[in-house]
């Protein structure tokens, strides 16, 4: 099983936060790396959708952690894997 994967606007805009946010506080290098760490996790997904729990938020909407900093919120359909957003797990999500 190999599906789609898209980015929501919210997750891409989430996702530019937190490598903005990490380059602040702790440079460019650790950014970079945080990016390639979600790349695997978010690769991962495509062959194995339901690797992550359940969320509280919906059926379908599963919460996925690229580490212990940095958590996901992702939707499984029949053709795709819909990111909607990422956080930092030190801070309460913003999801509107």
């Amino acid at each position: 099983m190999s599906l789609e994967i898209h980015y929501t606007p919210k997750a891409k805009k989430s996702l530019q936060f937190l490598h903005a946010f990490i380059t602040e506080k702790f440079g460019k290098r650790r950014a970079d790396k945080f990016i390639r760490e979600a790349e695997k996790t978010i690769l991962l997904l495509k062959e194995q959708p339901y690797l992550f729990k359940k969320s509280e938020l919906g059926e379908h909407i599963r919460l996925g952690l690229i580490s212990r900093y940095t958590s996901f919120l992702y939707e499984v359909t029949n053709t795709r894997i819909i990111l909607h957003f990422f956080w930092d797990n030190r801070q309460e999500p913003f999801y509107d």
